[in-house]
């Protein structure tokens, strides 16, 4: 058996996963979701988001939630995502939205800046059709660092 060629595969895919295993460190939180048809236009989905100090970083305390969604399916209506979080003066409220369904592109990010604690997230569509797609969030602190992030779903249509 000619070892050679086992050999020269083995060099490249091991850097390969080296090179894997430093990117890893910046990890992405992502959620893959769909709405259904028989939901209905305006179907939505909600999810609660909890921004909390973890063991691995307890010096860094949760400042923002930082927000995207993507629309997997080209044609179709809009697809939308609103970030909500209660305050002691009421609550705030930032919506983004992703124009072009199935492009590859997100929505523009959301920041909404009110600390640690549990974020309301809905994701919506405004056609009566079935879609797919990917929610990005990370809780952050006042550096943009991850801090802890946990995810709940609610709601799902």
């Amino acid at each position: 058996m000619n070892n050679s060629i086992s050999n020269t595969v083995r060099l490249p895919c091991g850097f390969f996963l080296m090179v894997l295993a430093c990117f890893n460190s910046v990890s992405a939180h992502e959620t893959e979701g769909s709405l259904m048809a028989a939901s209905g236009a305006g179907a939505t989905d909600l999810y609660s988001i909890s921004c909390f100090k973890d063991a691995e970083n307890p010096s860094e305390t949760p400042h923002q939630l930082f927000v995207n969604v993507r629309d997997n399916v080209k044609g179709g209506g809009v697809m939308s995502v609103v970030v909500y979080k209660a305050t002691a003066t009421g609550g705030i409220t930032k919506t983004a939205t992703d124009p072009i369904g199935g492009d590859y592109n997100p929505s523009p990010d959301i920041i909404l800046t009110a600390g640690e604690g549990d974020y309301l997230v809905f994701v919506n569509h405004t056609e009566k059709i079935s879609e797919s797609y990917m929610l990005q969030y990370h809780c952050q602190d006042a550096a943009k660092q991850h801090t802890g992030t946990q995810i709940n779903s609610i709601q799902n249509e």
